[in-house]
């Protein structure tokens, strides 16, 4: 009678790949299982039962969610609807700001913190600023950039400008304090030889409808007798018609002069407009940097608002390129046009839907500069538009967004190269990630919301680089959409609550994972339905049920309605309300809970198949072996045999509640044992499932079978 013994003291590898299937030979398959669902792998390498959730607010279909860290201990929590609004929950109290921004656009800007700002970015509107005052109010504006950014300067002596001279037909200028002059009026172009030209309207034009809007910034003459091109002069775009184009001058940039000797062919239009604005922003070494299809531009150094391309020399005679001044380069390759993400990660990174690329310096650390600035290329792995995270290494998802890779710089190839993070991706993020935010307590993890509405959670350690994955389903069919960790503990900075967005605009918070959960019989009824476990030493206490649906104190609620699988928890005692049948009046504001299950699915024993002699009519007793933390009452059972199916083994008791509070065992190891009979080749699959609101936490299992051939 042959006997095996096989081992698993961790499950560090995570939810492995159904392709791994028979490979006992492999790291990640022996470290593995086949299925972890609400369960999440521990970096000691054991599974624990993921927290509850609650409810914080409920807002319009179809919004978006963004968590905004004001300082360590404080954030806000910015949630962006359809019909143009924000609603912010903000520590001073809640704000709702209207923002203009709606429908599809408030699921397509690009955005990012700038100090106490969220500078938000979207190709048909102008650069929008986000702003929270020192007292807590928030506000929004057009964001006020000034000096640009410009396309190329024209240099084409056949392009002329002329500003049209003073003679009350057309050019209206008012005296301005700072000298010169500002208003209202027209522009001409001339040709080389001073000919009015007809360059406007028409085929190939200058300027056309699309004009309307850009700015223009004209290089100026600062005497007519003896011209010479000194300042910088700037006008907004009003109309335009065949010959003329109507001009309204900036009074922070005006005219000198008007008239003939006033024209110049170095001048330069906007690079943005309606419908041309950019769409992604980042922060780095003191500029913000701006994306559009291919193009980046950034502001000037330390001067955020302002993207001077030359400024006055100290005599104010010329205008000089400086180190500050502000920076406009196109991409090295024009078939990858489509900017999805920049983030500033050593240099400043940029993916496109064609590959990767770096901005950087003189080198890849250095600060980068007008005389300096150079684009190289890293890789041609096509990036998602997912915004990627930071943990030690920037991790994005490709364009598929069911695989995630690591960018870890290369001193072979001298650049910055995209590892897969691990051969289990594509099933487990399949089918594709929405959003994705890396949390750094209790210890390091990405949790990503996918397209089915379900959450993938990986435990990582990036410098021995091991990843394991393990999936999460909401309790009442909710399915998250969008996800965001903050710090909103004082007096524990490193730690964050991770919040997420439903499908349905329900945003809701995960409990804390760290707490140690104990038993009140005070408040339970029944422990098969039992939603709330928390000993009254530990702060927060914690939820085993997904809460949502607020109801008021003082409603009469009907018990014998609700499911049984659901419960009514109070949200200032804790108290909870099952099924039964009465109807109650909570004294306090209460949640409805819905249960949810922790799954886990081992791998076969096919190693113990491959082993046997006869592959058929085989009959086993096999033991199976648990060490357990922290844990409660939880099922076994056992798929795979052709003949029979899947039998449900009785359930594994740990402890039930007495009078007292009672504290799951530390450490509790327990023994089950199955008989069954084959038919035909087998490779039986075990299963760990827990349906009760209790914790559970599984750190090792062992496998003893025996083996008889059925003669």
């Amino acid at each position: 009678m042959p006997k095996f013994t096989i081992n698993q003291t961790n499950f560090s590898a995570g939810q492995i790949s159904k392709h791994l299937a028979g490979r006992y030979d492999s790291k990640e398959y022996l470290e593995g299982a086949l299925q972890l669902t609400n369960l999440i792998v521990r970096p000691e390498g054991g599974v624990l039962r993921r927290p509850g959730t609650k409810l914080v607010q409920n807002y319009d279909d179809y919004s978006r969610s963004i968590g905004f860290q004001i300082t360590a201990g404080t954030a806000a929590k910015l949630t962006f609807e359809p019909d143009g609004n924000v609603q912010i929950i903000d520590p001073s109290g809640s704000y709702t700001v209207a923002t203009g921004i709606t429908g599809a656009a408030v699921h397509e800007f690009g955005f990012d913190k700038v100090r106490s700002s969220l500078i938000i970015v979207h190709r048909s509107f102008t650069p929008k600023e986000l702003k929270r005052a020192n007292g807590g109010t928030w506000s929004i504006a057009d964001w006020a950039f000034k000096d640009g950014p410009w396309e190329d300067l024209n240099l084409n002596p056949q392009y002329k400008l002329r500003p049209v001279a003073d003679d009350a037909s057309n050019w209206d200028p008012v005296p301005n304090t700072g000298g010169g002059f500002i208003g209202t009026g027209n522009l001409k172009i001339v040709n080389k030889n001073d000919n009015v030209t007809n360059w406007i309207g028409t085929s190939g034009a200058l300027f056309d409808a699309f004009s309307v809007g850009r700015k223009i910034r004209f290089r100026q003459v600062n005497t007519t007798s003896n011209p010479i091109e000194e300042k910088w002069g700037v006008m907004t775009i009003n109309s335009k018609n065949t010959t003329d184009v109507n001009v309204t001058v900036d009074p922070e940039y005006p005219f000198l002069l008007a008239g003939i000797n006033h024209q110049s062919k170095n001048w330069r239009l906007s690079a943005w407009y309606p419908n041309n604005y950019p769409d992604k922003v980042a922060l780095h070494q003191d500029r913000l940097w701006f994306f559009r299809d291919g193009w980046s531009w950034a502001t000037m150094g330390s001067n955020l608002d302002t993207f001077s391309p030359s400024i006055p020399s100290l005599n104010d005679d010329t205008y000089q390129v400086t180190n500050d001044s502000g920076i406009a380069i196109e991409g090295i390759n024009p078939t990858t046009t489509t900017t999805q993400w920049a983030v500033s990660y050593q240099a400043l990174h940029v993916g496109l839907d064609g590959g990767g690329q770096i901005i950087q310096g003189q080198s890849t650390y250095s600060a980068i500069n007008p005389s300096t600035v150079s684009i190289a290329r890293q890789h041609g792995l096509p990036c998602s538009n997912i915004k990627p995270v930071l943990a030690n290494y920037l991790y994005f998802v490709d364009n598929s967004k069911q695989k995630l890779y690591r960018l870890e710089y290369q001193y072979l190839y001298n650049a910055f190269l995209p590892q897969e993070v691990t051969e289990n991706d594509r099933d487990i993020l399949f089918p594709g990630v929405r959003d994705m935010v890396f949390v750094a307590f209790p210890w390091k993890m990405i949790w990503a919301t996918l397209e089915d509405g379900t959450i993938a959670v990986c435990t990582m350690d990036d410098e021995e680089k091991t990843f394991a994955w393990s999936k999460i389903v909401l309790a009442n069919n909710y399915k998250a959409r969008y996800i965001f960790a903050v710090n909103e503990d004082y007096d524990f900075p490193a730690k964050q609550t991770i919040y997420f967005l439903t499908e349905d605009s329900l945003l809701l918070s995960f409990g804390d994972i760290t707490v140690r959960k104990g038993v009140s019989t005070s408040r339970l009824t029944n422990t098969d339905t039992a939603p709330y476990y928390a000993t009254t030493s530990y702060k927060p206490r914690e939820y085993l049920v997904d809460l949502a649906l607020d109801a008021n104190a003082g409603s009469p609620y009907d018990l014998s309605t609700l499911p049984s699988t659901y419960c009514l928890v109070d949200k200032t005692t804790y108290a909870n309300y099952l099924t039964k049948s009465e109807t109650i009046t909570p004294a306090n504001d209460y949640q409805v809970g819905a249960s949810f299950y922790a799954s886990m699915r081992l791998k076969p024993l096919d190693y113990v198949q491959s082993q046997t002699s006869n592959k058929k009519d085989l009959k086993a007793i096999t033991r199976l072996f648990f060490n357990l933390v922290d844990s409660l009452d939880f099922q076994v059972s056992e798929e795979g045999t052709i003949t029979e199916g899947a039998v449900i083994w009785s359930d594994v008791k740990i402890g039930i509640p007495s009078d007292n509070i009672t504290i799951p065992p530390a450490l509790f190891t327990g023994e089950k044992e199955h008989k069954y009979t084959s038919k035909e080749s087998f490779a039986p699959i075990l299963n760990i499932r827990q349906t009760k609101n209790t914790p559970l936490q599984i750190n090792s299992i062992s496998y003893e079978v025996n083996i008889n051939e059925v003669k």
